[in-house]
């Protein structure tokens, strides 16, 4: 990491890392912040089970549902879910 080149109060050169590192934090946590919203599992259907034998496709769809938030899309995804691991799907 670089830093900001300047001068201190006495003239001499100096290197400002300090502030760099400071807003770089503050970027991660907005990050951080941001993906925690975005990634909310909406409630999950009482006739779909734990998804504990669910395999790699499986579970990709059940994360597409659980984090849908429009609910037709996510009703479509869970009906994807239910045809996938052989229930039958909700009209």
């Amino acid at each position: 990491m670089s830093g900001i080149q300047g001068t201190d109060p006495s003239g001499q050169p100096s290197t400002a890392q300090g502030a760099v590192a400071s807003e770089e934090v503050a970027d991660d946590a907005i990050s951080a912040t941001d993906r925690t919203e975005t990634t909310q599992k909406a409630p999950t259907p009482a006739n779909i089970p734990d998804g504990s034998n669910d395999d790699v496709v499986a579970r990709q769809l059940r994360q597409l549902a659980e984090q849908e938030t429009d609910p037709a899309l996510r009703e479509k995804f869970w009906n994807q879910y239910r045809k996938y691991i052989g229930r039958k799907p909700v009209e």
